[in-house]
């Protein structure tokens, strides 16, 4: 009994070493495949910018948007001092 607990116990190890293996092995070759880019071809980010040219944004109203929260600020505050707890007798 004490031989085949060592037994699976080196089995164990040998194959978490094999799959650390594997992993770090497909992992370095994600990173090489990552910055080899043929001459012709190129990366997402820039066919993307020519898009954006085109692209208008919005202007944000910061003044009402303050004034629109201080409102509603205002108002949840005065809600609770009008609620009152109820008394104890």
């Amino acid at each position: 009994m004490k031989k085949f607990g060592k037994f699976l116990l080196l089995t164990t190890v040998v194959g978490a070493a094999a799959g650390l293996y594997v992993y770090s092995q497909k992992k370095k070759q994600e990173e090489n495949d990552d910055f080899e880019l043929d001459d012709g071809e190129s990366s997402d980010d820039s066919a993307d910018s020519s898009e954006d040219a085109d692209r208008s944004y919005v202007n944000l109203d910061l003044d009402a948007a303050a004034e629109t929260t201080a409102a509603k600020t205002e108002e949840f505050f005065d809600d609770e001092e009008t609620q009152t707890a109820p008394e104890a007798e």
